[in-house]
């Protein structure tokens, strides 16, 4: 099966819910693919299901559509990339994420000890990165499978 097939497939898994507050969430089908429902929930590492971990999940997947993709490496090739293409630009968007799940401070520390930050913005936009790469890790082994 063609890399970008099987990432289609992956992402046809997915479902909107709306909230009782009117926010859209998105959450895998009854349907969905056992191998995409154990790579989400090893991406949670033992926390609580977690909306922002089902959407960055969804949303890389339909980002690497947009790229040219034959084969794995091709997806190492562009990861940085995509990734940072992913990190929220405002200063509001970025502490929202960081508000949105007391374990998001885990991601602070990280970039506070191996990144050279030079002020809160960079070091939010960073903290943010590392926690899409994590999950980015777990589409990729997906991926590879």
């Amino acid at each position: 099966m063609k890399i970008k097939t099987k990432i289609q497939n992956y992402i046809n898994d997915f479902e909107p819910v709306t909230k009782n507050n009117g926010s859209k969430i998105w959450v895998l089908k009854d349907s969905a693919s056992k191998k995409l429902e154990k790579s989400i929930y090893d991406a949670h590492e033992g926390s609580y299901p977690n909306d922002y971990i089902y959407s960055t999940y969804l949303c890389i997947l339909e980002n690497l559509l947009n790229y040219d993709i034959n084969s794995i490496d091709d997806i190492d090739d562009i990861r940085h990339e995509l990734i940072d293409s992913m990190v929220s630009i405002y200063t509001h968007d970025l502490t929202e994420w960081l508000h949105s799940d007391i374990s998001n401070v885990y991601y602070l520390d990280i970039a506070i000890t191996e990144c050279l930050c030079k002020n809160g913005f960079e070091l939010l936009a960073t903290a943010q990165y590392i926690s899409i790469d994590e999950v980015f890790e777990y589409v990729l082994e997906l991926l590879r499978d």
